[in-house]
């Protein structure tokens, strides 16, 4: 998990709520580190910023407002878990999604 500045805590906020809000309109069940969602479990290290859970399947989700973060405990930690997958969004200032990284 990274150290944000206050100006990509808000992206990175938007991002996660807009990145959460669209795996529930796929049909997710969705917990989240942003106001107005139940929070996360941790998985391995850290508490992710998002975790959905959709019939036996886990998506654990980072969202990074800086493209150069290391997900690689994160990733260990998934891996070792049956039907779960990792991957991080990359944001802009505004929290829009500008790419999907790290998926493993």
């Amino acid at each position: 998990m990274a150290v944000h500045s206050s100006t990509s805590d808000t992206a990175h906020d938007q991002g996660v709520a807009r990145e959460a809000k669209e795996l529930v309109r796929a049909g997710w069940s969705v917990t989240a580190t942003v106001e107005g969602w139940d929070d996360p479990e941790p998985v391995g290290p850290a508490v992710p910023d998002i975790v959905a859970t959709k019939r036996g399947t886990v998506r654990v989700v980072e969202v990074e407002t800086d493209d150069g973060c290391d997900h690689e405990r994160m990733r260990r930690a998934v891996s070792r878990r049956r039907n779960a997958v990792f991957y991080a969004v990359i944001v802009d200032d505004n929290g829009r999604r500008i790419r999907y990284t790290d998926a493993a």
